[in-house]
């Protein structure tokens, strides 16, 4: 409510309002709040000109700024009170709060850089670990992918191996037949043969037979046919 009547001009119902909250500041004991509620009385006086009234309040604010080291409302108050020993022409003291405000403004720009740098690297060390884990996935699995094709080849050999297996037994098996069939054949062959020798040499032994029978008929028919010549 007093930031209210300050922005509107009315300064005096915004210190009304501030001086009543910053005794309940006061009773709860919290010093940030207390801080900000006293720098903002302070910075309503430096508003108003009045830079006497505003530096005990400012000094205040800024101690224990600096107690709980809350530099943001630090520096702000610092150059608040840098401001109001330079309108009084207290150029030294000044100059010595502006330096303090640099300082801290360093500090806090250096923090802020940290905080930024410590932000990034804990990002990159995220990011990074993110893609070991990928690249470790991707390993395994180039892993699983390279095995499975080793026992796809181990297969696809045994496999091969097995029909050549198979086909050579077969080759076996049937140049044996082929084998036996030829020596059953060979012997029957061989019967055949014999048999047929056997054949042969009857049929020749019956011709002889038969000649030798008509050579016998023909002897006892010329033997007849002189017998009966003589007649």
């Amino acid at each position: 409510m007093g930031e209210a009547y300050a922005n509107l001009g009315n300064f005096k119902e915004a210190l009304k309002a501030m001086f009543l909250c910053l005794e309940l500041r006061k009773e709860s004991g919290q010093k940030a709040p207390l801080a900000i509620n006293l720098n903002n009385i302070g910075e309503i006086y430096v508003m108003q000109e009045n830079y006497s009234a505003a530096l005990p309040y400012l000094q205040q604010s800024e101690k224990i700024a600096a107690e709980i080291n809350y530099s943001d409302l630090r520096n702000h108050t610092l150059l608040l009170i840098a401001r109001c020993f330079y309108k009084q022409g207290n150029y030294k003291g000044a100059y010595d709060h502006f330096e303090q405000s640099s300082a801290i403004k360093d500090s806090i720009y250096n923090e802020k850089n940290a905080h930024i740098i410590n932000e990034m690297e804990a990002k990159y060390q995220n990011e990074k670990k993110e893609l070991q884990i990928q690249s470790l996935n991707q390993l395994n699995e180039l892993k699983e992918a390279k095995l499975s094709k080793q026992k796809i080849t181990i297969m696809l050999v045994v496999i091969v191996a097995l029909l050549c297996i198979a086909g050579i037994i077969f080759a076996i098996r049937s140049n044996r037949n082929i084998k036996r069939a030829h020596t059953i054949i060979s012997k029957q062959k061989h019967l055949v043969e014999e048999k047929q020798k056997e054949i042969l040499d009857s049929i020749y032994y019956a011709r002889r037979i038969q000649r030798s029978l008509l050579t016998s008929e023909k002897y006892i028919a010329r033997q007849i046919k002189r017998l009966r010549g003589q007649e």
